[in-house]
């Protein structure tokens, strides 16, 4: 028997979870980078006054077998939505400054290349002007560039506050 947890994502997350997991409900298991996020987060009780405002309009279902929904309960906070929806769009990003840096390899891209590839990179997972701005991801992709000083201005591997994974030189 398994268990749906209904999580309020961004509608550009929940695109993203659907290209890379298939289908609108998704299983995890705590083998699974998802599952054990989730499942850390899970809480047996629910408190209906918490202090942060869910602002996610998209919910993503996520399947949890019995065992794990009665070893960890299936409420989330409104406080661990908003960790789930900043894991989940830290690794959204940071697919895609490494798919730049791949790209680039050292090499100093041409006028336009990071639009055109955040369009190409936005198109892949069906995402519209709508639902994440262009604008805005381009933003912050040039600051995460630039703060990242220890990697090169064309290897992003730094996001926000999260250290995905360091190279040792």
């Amino acid at each position: 028997m398994e268990f749906e947890v209904k999580v309020p994502v961004k509608p550009h997350l929940k695109k993203f979870l659907i290209k890379i997991y298939g289908g609108d409900a998704i299983r995890v298991n705590k083998k699974d980078m998802m599952g054990v996020i989730l499942m850390s987060l899970l809480e047996k009780n629910h408190d209906p006054h918490s202090k942060y405002i869910n602002r996610p309009v998209d919910t993503v279902s996520f399947m949890i077998g019995e065992f794990y929904s009665k070893r960890s309960g299936f409420f989330l906070s409104n406080y661990n939505v908003a960790l789930i929806n900043n894991f989940l769009d830290s690794i959204f990003r940071y697919m895609f400054y490494d798919s730049v840096a791949k790209k680039l390899l050292g090499t100093e891209p041409d006028k336009g290349f990071y639009k055109s590839e955040a369009r190409a990179f936005l198109q892949y997972y069906d995402i519209s002007e709508d639902d994440f701005s262009l604008a805005s991801f381009l933003k912050d992709f040039y600051r995460a560039r630039k703060e990242d000083k220890n990697l090169g201005a064309n290897c992003p591997l730094k996001i926000g506050r999260f250290q995905l994974y360091s190279r040792e030189k």
